[in-house]
């Protein structure tokens, strides 16, 4: 599904298929985080895109992310790996070259590009989701810093960062919470990571929860506007993230359209014939999917706000359970049976579609009433 010329897109599918392809039976399994890959990645230059060229990173748009993010999964055959990867370069990309300062992009973008750090996102909380009202960390002023109180938890990639991206509530104004965010230091006094509630899906992403007790940080620790995180971070940033994250969908769903073919090759006759006819409406359905995700990396590159994509990952989403959906049905009506592996990126893919269930329905649900009340409310 590789389009166009890009020789980084080419050379992360090399990478995926000669070094992470090949541990694909196991990196479904619990264990430790494969650190080796990660630094393959790394000495591949694959964590360049990042950052820009002037940071020593690749550039590139988001175009290139998200085929990037194909080829890893599609050849690879894992999407913890993809995501965790995903990240990584979406929180250089977004975070830091948008709203970091100027210190901020010298001392970390750098770090990003080569893979020597990595930087993780804490905004959710335990019991709470990423849910505004329900977040209760604090950020009170002390002196010429802050101190961060709270418990953050689900933070991907949480384990392997260098310093985590924290949101809390920095004030109350007439009654409604206001969030800053802050890029506090693995090593910030008051900071403890905690093994937090089980992720048993895309492994081998690793997840950690923090606890924050009177963690002080400097007052050049703020990322963006004081008060104006949550609208101008947080909501972005998962669009953002959906966004980009339909490349590695397609990428795990081709993937598996690969390991349903090897079965049917054996066929004869009319069966061949039947076998034939849904994987070429499979693969047609993959290729469509292929469009809508690098669509949606082109629109952003052109400079639409994140919110515009929105009604597009709907869509995508809807069309990748169809297409579990046909995938499943296939394998019965061939009788045969996924591989471990295989059968962990299914459940893997069907997992992802369920996490934040609840804000999405919220937007798909915002987005049926502009049609039927068009001057009321706004998608």
């Amino acid at each position: 599904m590789i389009q166009g010329d890009d020789s980084f897109v080419e050379r992360m599918a090399e990478v995926a298929a000669r070094q992470v392809a090949t541990r694909r039976d196991a990196l479904w399994r619990p264990g430790p985080f494969p650190h080796d890959l990660w630094a393959a990645l790394g000495a591949a230059g694959l964590f360049a895109i990042a950052a820009p060229e002037r940071f020593g990173g690749a550039g590139g748009g988001f175009r290139r992310l998200s085929r990037c993010g194909e080829a890893l999964a599609r050849e690879g055959g894992n999407l913890g790996l993809a995501g965790s990867w995903l990240g990584h370069c979406l929180t250089g990309r977004f975070f830091l070259q948008r709203f970091g300062s100027p210190a901020q992009q010298a001392r970390w973008l750098p770090l990003l590009a080569s893979g020597a750090a990595t930087l993780a996102i804490a905004i959710s909380e335990p019991g709470a989701g990423a849910h505004p009202k329900r977040l209760a960390s604090t950020a009170v002023r002390l002196g010429a810093g802050w101190r961060l109180d709270g418990d953050k938890a689900y933070v991907t990639n949480g384990p392997i960062a260098a310093a985590f991206i924290v949101l809390a509530v920095s004030t109350v104004e007439a009654g409604r919470k206001r969030f800053s965010a802050f890029l506090v230091p693995r090593d910030a006094p008051g900071l403890e990571l905690v093994a937090g509630p089980e992720v048993d899906f895309l492994r081998p992403s690793p997840h950690c929860s923090l606890k924050l007790a009177g963690c002080v940080v400097a007052a050049d620790a703020l990322i963006g506007a004081e008060g104006g995180a949550f609208a101008a971070l947080s909501i972005p940033f998962r669009d953002l993230e959906d966004a980009l994250g339909c490349g590695t969908l397609v990428g795990a769903l081709h993937h598996l359209l690969e390991r349903a073919a090897e079965p049917a090759a054996a066929l004869q006759g009319d069966a061949r014939d039947a076998a034939a006819a849904e994987l070429g409406a499979l693969a047609g359905l993959g290729a469509a999917l292929a469009m809508v995700a690098f669509g949606l990396a082109e629109a952003l590159d052109d400079g639409a706000e994140s919110g515009a994509t929105v009604a597009g990952v709907i869509g995508f989403r809807l069309m990748v359970q169809a297409m579990v959906e046909r995938l499943e049905a296939l394998r019965r009506r061939l009788g045969f049976s996924w591989s471990p592996a295989a059968s962990a990126l299914l459940r893997d893919i069907v997992k992802s579609l369920d996490i934040a269930r609840v804000p999405r329905l919220a937007r798909q649900s915002r987005l049926g009433l502009s049609l039927l009340e068009p001057d009321a409310v706004s998608a």
